[in-house]
């Protein structure tokens, strides 16, 4: 089989995973195209209305946000899952010792 055989049959492998992947990813490129529209759309407005500057401050004060509460959500589930590290044996005959 040559490479190039190959990789043409890897296509086609690909492309026989029906129909549905092809509607889920095509709903969600037109939900991301939407939401661009509108947020360019809704920067355009604020742009005139506040100034470039103060839009750029927003965006960072939302980017602050976002972080802030994903470290918050992280923190609290990290930190429920801390348990200290089981001992292993040095010698795979060797028993653990209860604690």
């Amino acid at each position: 089989m040559t490479r190039d055989f190959r990789l043409l049959r890897a296509a086609g492998l690909v492309s026989d995973t029906g129909d549905w992947l092809g509607r889920v990813l095509g709903t969600y490129d037109a939900g991301g195209a939407a939401m661009q529209m509108v947020g360019v759309t809704l920067a355009g407005v604020l742009t005139t209305r506040l100034g470039i500057a103060h839009l750029l401050d927003l965006q960072a004060s939302l980017y602050l946000l976002a972080g802030a509460l994903l470290l918050a959500v992280l923190g609290a589930r990290l930190g429920a899952d801390r348990r200290p590290p089981l001992p292993r044996p040095d010698q795979p005959g060797e028993e653990l010792a209860v604690r």
